[in-house]
């Protein structure tokens, strides 16, 4: 439903602060495993002493405080020496299980996966122990072991983490239904990346709808749902995803003034939707404030950050500031890699980036090097038939077309144009932009019946869509 090239900062807070006392449980007593220091201690700086019974609840209050307002490096420190404190202190209580659920969390808010999905590994052995089949909670730790899967770059897995805690979160009101909200953000990210735009359609109306009538009009959740909602209509309908994006941002502004993470995607498809307007310069103002938000929010090296960066590079480029872009670019591949993984999905959008720039940088070499790993990655990860490999198609395509072969450029831009085709958007500057090119090389190659049917189908385009026909030389 969407031909824009998005750098996605997908799974950033997604999650609803919900304090662990409302989630505390009644539970029986069963045995549970020691959990290592090493990821109690991973990501985070050294915490006071140990509380004690009298001040415990109170950290857990500050630590919740603190996820609120996106102070994440604040909240893991608390929440980490609450649960050293709990774990020895109940343990076998399900208050142990819900301190391990929000430490994970923020864990995974400051981008630290492995240790967030190690700590859920030792949640989910107690709630197992703990908890009934059929309580809720079981099933939030689900969706969070689902979201450390997606990060860690296995779409499949997270994804059917993500379905079973939706499937099983039936609940319209009470705390079922908030943990429901949080599965269904996180399973309509998923489906995004998995480039099943249908279904997560579907997913993020659901969520929207309940996160106003569980959490109300003005709540960061349904700022989410709204975010999403306009993504997924910036192509097809630009309008409507404005009023979505717009929306989203006054419910966080109006939350927190002084700015919070998990309005960086908010403000980056704003910049996006700027872009497809054309409107480099708008679009340049809201990078920049996304990366300034992650810079002040998220500890060096965060992969969102990471990929604020990139969005800054993607605005650079569109001011004509090639050779400032591409620093930023390098260094939010290398970051990603790093923290990622070296095939992960992640690293796709900025290797299709950074291949076009290098195409017009004339590093020939290292743009085909970019443009086939990211294609290798979207395949890996998404199938052969996602429209999210045009832009490495393309790129492919110029650089045959560069050492003129023409046959091998058409092969490419041929399965490109048919994979933007199958979107829609009949009108879109991605597809007509390929059609040029193809009527270009088919002149060139003394194909010029060929190249004037294609000229004429952009110019149909053009006419049904109300913009102006390009110029195409001898063709017109």
């Amino acid at each position: 439903m969407t031909d824009t090239k998005a750098l996605r900062c997908l799974f950033l807070g997604v999650a609803l602060a919900v304090s662990p006392r409302q989630a505390t449980l009644a539970g029986a007593p069963g045995p549970l495993r020691e959990a290592s220091s090493e990821f109690l201690s991973a990501g985070t700086a050294p915490s006071e002493g140990l509380p004690v019974e009298s001040d415990w609840m109170e950290r857990v209050d500050r630590a919740e405080t603190n996820m609120r307002r996106g102070l994440y490096r604040e909240a893991a420190q608390e929440f980490r020496a609450v649960y050293k404190f709990v774990r020895v202190a109940f343990p076998t209580d399900t208050r142990r299980v819900a301190i391990a659920h929000d430490l994970a969390l923020a864990l995974l808010n400051l981008g630290h996966a492995i240790q967030a999905m190690r700590v859920l590994t030792t949640a989910t052995q107690a709630v197992q122990a703990l908890l009934p089949a059929d309580e809720p909670f079981r099933y939030r730790i689900a969706a969070a072991r689902g979201r450390c899967r997606l990060e860690l770059g296995d779409l499949e897995g997270g994804l059917e983490e993500l379905s079973d805690a939706v499937h099983h979160l039936t609940a319209v009101d009470g705390m079922g239904a908030v943990y429901r909200i949080e599965a269904l953000l996180l399973q309509g990210q998923a489906l995004v990346m998995a480039a099943d735009t249908g279904k997560a359609w579907n997913v993020a109306v659901e969520a929207e709808d309940l996160a106003r009538r569980v959490h109300g009009m003005d709540h960061p959740g349904r700022a989410k749902a709204l975010n999403l909602l306009g993504f997924l209509e910036m192509s097809p309908h630009p309008d409507r995803a404005e009023i979505r994006f717009d929306e989203a941002w006054s419910i966080f502004q109006s939350r927190f003034p002084d700015g919070h993470p998990d309005a960086i995607p908010i403000l980056t498809n704003k910049g996006l939707l700027a872009l497809a307007r054309s409107d480099g310069p708008e679009a340049q103002v809201f990078f920049k404030q996304a990366y300034d938000i992650a810079t002040r929010f998220l500890p060096p090296a965060h992969p969102t950050g990471a990929m604020s960066a990139a969005n800054l590079a993607h605005g650079l480029i569109n001011i004509g500031k090639d050779n400032e872009a591409r620093p930023l670019f390098a260094s939010a591949l290398e970051i990603l890699e790093n923290r990622l993984g070296k095939d992960h999905i992640s690293l796709a959008p900025i290797l299709d980036q950074l291949a076009a720039l290098d195409l017009r940088l004339s590093r020939l070499e290292e743009a085909r090097a970019e443009a086939l790993r990211s294609l290798r990655i979207h395949e890996d990860h998404q199938g052969n038939e996602t429209v999210q490999l045009v832009s490495a198609l393309f790129t492919l395509a110029s650089l045959e077309a560069g050492e003129n072969r023409i046959s091998e450029s058409l092969e490419f831009l041929d399965r490109g144009l048919r994979l933007q085709a199958a979107v829609g958007g009949a009108g879109s500057p991605v597809l007509l932009s390929g059609l040029g090119m193809k009527a270009n090389l088919l002149y060139q190659g003394g194909r010029v019946e060929d190249a004037r049917v294609v000229a004429k189908e952009i110019r149909e385009i053009c006419h049904g869509a109300g913009i102006e026909v390009p110029k195409m030389g001898g063709l017109e």
